[in-house]
């Protein structure tokens, strides 16, 4: 005879079930959609992309929030075994939206900082793993993003990835974290100071990129490949070994945190650089740097 408890808990499990099929029926996109995160779900991989390629897939507001929920459903959902991350488009992500109607760096920097590092965390440190399909060139945050991942699957061998924050006047605050960790120190002072593009030939020697395809019907066969063998694994297993790797490799992480969320604060004050770095982004002009030493 079954106990209250036991009715009770399988009563739970069963309207978690239901859940997740209206979730899934809600969540995956039609074709053609004008979403700024579009959803496929196809058996035990969810395939999200980064629908806004009229922007260079940067991320405003809604972006980041949608992406971070999504995630957190998807870590949820049993049936689901792999993730896979792209973007719509020419290139992955240019980053945050600093275009005229992109987002303004006065004001609200707490709420700012918790909510970017929110979404970097949401693919970070899901319990599922996350492939990244890189289907173009990565700018600023979107480098973030990427090796947020993971695995990373280059689309072509064009793929570039530029940390173009110096440029504008700020720095790469939040995803230094993760471009440290997979890029190595050497590769990523060089990258931040000079904003020069590195190559996706450049990553994969190091592992920083697993693999390059040679179009992205080739990269999407090769996640598919990925996801097969993942499927062939124990779920608990998957996310204690992601932890472990996490837990070994980042032995400084609270360090990290604080340091970065300063950076963070300093530059979206906003600071006179970042004034001047971003209105001459949004004037497609060069900035005069040599203006502030008057």
């Amino acid at each position: 005879m079954q106990t209250l408890s036991t009715l009770l808990r399988r009563r739970a499990e069963h309207q978690q079930r239901v859940i997740f099929q209206q979730f899934r029926r809600l969540r995956t996109s039609v074709p053609g959609s004008t979403d700024p995160i579009l959803l496929h779900i196809d058996g035990p991989k969810a395939v999200v992309t980064l629908n806004r390629p009229q922007t260079a897939n940067s991320m405003d507001v809604d972006l980041q929030q949608q992406l971070t929920k999504l995630m957190r459903d998807l870590e949820k959902d049993k049936q689901i075994r792999a993730i896979i991350l792209t973007g719509a488009g020419k290139y992955f992500c240019s980053g945050m939206n600093l275009g005229s109607k992109g987002e303004s760096l006065s004001g609200g920097n707490e709420e700012r900082h918790d909510r970017v590092k929110e979404m970097f965390t949401a693919v970070s440190e899901n319990k599922k793993p996350v492939i990244c399909v890189i289907n173009g060139s990565c700018y600023g945050g979107g480098n973030g993003l990427a090796f947020a991942c993971d695995y990373r699957i280059a689309s072509h061998p064009e793929v570039k990835f530029t940390m173009s924050e110096t440029r504008l006047g700020v720095a790469p605050a939040l995803i230094s974290k993760y471009i440290v960790r997979e890029w190595g120190p050497a590769l990523s002072r060089e990258a931040m100071l000079l904003c020069r593009p590195v190559t996706a030939q450049e990553l994969v020697r190091t592992a920083a990129l697993q693999h390059i395809a040679e179009d992205g019907k080739a990269a999407m066969a090769h996640a598919d490949e990925v996801v097969t063998t993942l499927v062939g694994h124990a779920p608990g297993a998957i996310a204690n070994s992601k932890r472990l790797v996490k837990t070994m490799s980042e032995q400084i992480e609270a360090t990290h945190d604080v340091a970065a969320k300063q950076v963070f604060l300093e530059f979206s004050a906003p600071s006179k650089e970042a004034e001047l770095g971003i209105a001459a982004f949004r004037a497609k002009k060069k900035p005069d740097w040599t203006a502030l030493a008057e």
